[in-house]
């Protein structure tokens, strides 16, 4: 698809960039729950994480997508609810909304919901990371293929390079 470049911002996102971010049509690839102190319990998704829709500059032609493999780790995480159609061959987000809550000592957890296209996620959680994996690359699919993104992972490392 050319030689064009994408210039990344960062390659760990937060819940401070949450208004920065958008999850519309990201496929997941794959789903844990860790039981990892001092965190407590943490929900990774294995997602190809789509940072700009690239519109064709020919009307005849289909968008293209700057994308890349990304782990998406929320921390302390507890009541976790999973409804979903579990035939469906793969899961997409329709996007991601949360709703704040502190308590009376001063501590903030957020209600999150992950709608898909086939269900939704819902937990309580403190903040996510978003970990990019790989260089961006410009695709023309909204996805890689379990081949060409080396399979399912949940790594929190980044290529800074």
């Amino acid at each position: 698809m050319g030689s064009e470049q994408y210039t990344l911002k960062k390659w760990v996102w937060t819940d401070v960039d949450f208004d920065e971010m958008m999850w519309h049509d990201v496929h997941v690839h794959g789903m844990a729950l860790v039981n990892d102190l001092p965190h407590q319990l943490e929900l990774l998704f294995d997602l190809d994480y789509i940072l700009k829709w690239v519109e064709p500059h020919n009307p005849e032609k289909e968008f293209s997508f700057w994308l890349v493999p990304a782990t998406l780790v929320f921390s302390d995480v507890f009541n976790l609810s999973i409804n979903v159609e579990a035939e469906q061959p793969v899961y997409e987000i329709d996007k991601i909304t949360r709703e704040e809550r502190v308590n009376s000592s001063g501590w903030r957890t957020w209600l999150w919901t992950v709608r898909l296209q086939q269900g939704k996620i819902s937990f309580w959680s403190t903040g996510y990371r978003q970990y990019l994996r790989r260089k961006p690359v410009l695709h023309c699919r909204q996805y890689f293929g379990y081949q060409e993104r080396g399979g399912v992972s949940f790594s929190q490392e980044t290529f800074a390079g």
